[in-house]
């Protein structure tokens, strides 16, 4: 098949492993849809998309690493940095003649810089991904500049004049669009986030043993936060009713975090002071039997979810509360795993398990879902549709 028009692809944001899932897919159904394609990133994450992702044919240049890599990193020279990338993919996109421009990561300036620039230029052939920048635009959020910046984007897109297009990764962000008054129809697109079979199922999923299990908890433990306290009462129910379940909670400590101390809650991280390393943490997702996602339903009504891709890449089924996101993959037979609507549904699941006469880990429910996820890999359709 011979190619079409060139598109350049940008990430501005990430290092090493971040985001891997979402940029990897997006190259993959671009080339397969017979595109020519430029990607420019970080020179960790060209490596790690390299490693992870045959795209022998994609032409990746190096922007450089991120400006977010030194926590120290002043404000304006952090926004200068961006400026500096911005110039580089927009001159890029002119001397290859690229009829399209991705750019899957930006800072909440950087989408309100370009919307002033779409109102007063025009920026035909730019198509931007929102990710978890719209969560800014939560009413819940503490005020910050980057708040102030995504209310502005929010304000100047009820104007319909523009040319940019913007693609958000899940369906079920359209409404909470609408409510805010940004208008839907104005070149936004709501797609399915896209994800490679290539990339996922590669673990050896759960151990087949049901008396002893593993749950593995991603993310930031904080002690004000609902999530890490329904963790401690799952802890500490299955520790009285003498279950062989051992908890592990995967991600950092707050300085000021307080816990109560169960031999079933583990936390291996508890006194890094910088994030944890992309290695050690696969390696903390491939020790666990389960992953548990414990976001209410606040969580997720402005993004997509990062964590049920590290779930499909080590083949784990997924233990979470609804929330607007899951309940949308649920209803597509997609989500890996089982929702529930309280803590107290959970730990009745975990001991049934833990029973003699439990039908093992890799019950029919997940495996059916499972099967459904890998004939739905997305990538190809994900650039047919992103490209219209």
């Amino acid at each position: 098949m011979s190619l079409k028009k060139s598109v350049v692809v940008a990430d501005f944001r990430v290092t090493g492993n971040e985001h891997l899932m979402i940029n990897g897919a997006v190259l993959e159904g671009l080339l397969a849809e017979g595109w020519e394609v430029e990607f420019l990133a970080a020179a960790s994450h060209v490596e790690a998309i390299r490693k992870n992702f045959d795209l022998n044919a994609v032409h990746c240049i190096s922007l450089g690493e991120t400006f977010f890599a030194n926590r120290v990193i002043t404000f304006f020279k952090r926004e200068l940095g961006a400026f500096s990338k911005l110039y580089k993919v927009i001159k890029r996109k002119v001397s290859t003649q690229s009829s399209k421009v991705i750019i899957t990561t930006l800072t909440p300036m950087g989408h309100l810089l370009f919307r002033i620039a779409d109102l007063i230029f025009g920026m035909p052939g730019y198509i931007l991904l929102l990710h978890a920048e719209l969560e800014q635009l939560n009413p819940n959020k503490r005020n910050s500049f980057s708040r102030f910046a995504m209310r502005f984007w929010a304000s100047l897109n009820k104007i319909k004049r523009g040319e940019l297009s913007y693609i958000c990764l899940s369906k079920h962000i359209e409404n909470a669009i609408v409510t805010l008054g940004v208008d839907p129809n104005r070149r936004i697109a709501f797609l399915m986030h896209p994800f490679s079979s290539n990339f996922c199922f590669r673990g050896q999923g759960s151990h087949p043993n049901n008396k002893a299990l593993t749950i593995g908890v991603p993310g930031l433990i904080r002690s004000d936060t609902k999530r890490v306290d329904d963790v401690f009462k799952i802890g500490h129910a299955l520790y009285q009713a003498n279950s062989f379940v051992t908890i592990r909670l995967i991600g950092r400590a707050v300085p000021s975090f307080c816990f109560p101390e169960f031999t079933n809650v583990e936390m291996p991280f508890r006194y890094y002071d910088r994030p944890i390393n992309q290695e050690l943490f696969d390696a903390e997702l491939e020790k666990a039997d389960f992953l548990m996602l414990l976001y209410d339903q606040q969580s997720y009504s402005l993004t997509a979810s990062g964590a049920i891709f590290d779930a499909l890449k080590y083949n784990k089924p997924v233990l979470a509360y609804r929330n607007p996101l899951f309940d949308y993959l649920k209803e597509k037979n997609c989500f890996p795993g089982v929702l529930f609507g309280s803590w107290e549904e959970i730990v009745a699941y975990v001991e049934s398990l833990c029973s003699p006469d439990a039908p093992g880990l890799g019950g029919e429910l997940y495996k059916v879902e499972l099967e459904n996820l890998k004939a739905v890999s997305n990538s190809r359709e994900f650039a047919r549709n992103l490209m219209l």
